[in-house]
């Protein structure tokens, strides 16, 4: 095994190097070994000189993660019990490379909205014309939810696995697109092809 497929195999992809709208190389991060590393193709490039480091600007792909968070407790609790719903959740899409400090010394993830959703208690029970008349109510409580929030950095990192989807970066590595191009993008996907 070659060493950049060594790379490839157990590094992150989580960048390139541009030069003049142009890809110089792709960047990895292996974190076993604490390092960066570069590859131009097949070839592996060593460490990058500060004066080739000053010439080029790395461009990292942004790290587009999918999560689901509960917020029952925030609803009406008699709302709930009439309509027999049990939990309620929205879903967002965050950037897991992009911090933001608000009114706090911890990052925060700025999170957009892209679907709320709930479940019955008893599924079997609802009859659809029900079904259809509470999903009605229920999108109708939600449409004036805030469509960005913040959360902060270590909530959503202690998120169990089954509210959280990591998107990848495989979509984005075709061109060179700004985060706004890529969040915009992934909130269209997920927003028509849910997770949950």
């Amino acid at each position: 095994m070659t060493e950049a497929e060594h790379i490839r195999q157990n590094a992150k992809h989580i960048g390139r190097y541009v030069w003049g709208g142009e890809v110089e190389c792709e960047v990895w991060h292996d974190e076993s070994a604490g390092r960066l590393c570069y590859l131009n193709g097949d070839s592996t490039i060593g460490e990058t000189s500060d004066s080739y480091a000053n010439q080029k600007q790395v461009e990292l792909f942004p790290d587009i993660w999918v999560v689901r968070i509960f917020d029952t407790e925030y609803f009406d609790e008699d709302w709930l019990l009439e309509r027999g719903i049990g939990r309620t959740w929205n879903v967002y899409v965050i950037n897991k490379r992009q911090h933001f400090h608000i009114c706090s010394v911890e990052a925060s993830y700025e999170a957009f909205l892209i679907d709320s959703g709930f479940e019955f208690t008893d599924p079997d029970s609802v009859s659809d014309d029900d079904r259809d008349r509470i999903d009605e109510e229920f999108r109708d409580s939600v449409a004036h939810d805030e469509r960005v929030s913040y959360f902060s950095k270590s909530y959503i990192d202690r998120l169990p696995a089954d509210q959280v989807h990591h998107h990848g970066i495989e979509a984005t590595k075709g061109e060179l697109l700004t985060d706004g191009d890529v969040m915009e993008g992934c909130c269209e996907h997920y927003a028509a092809n849910t997770v949950w």
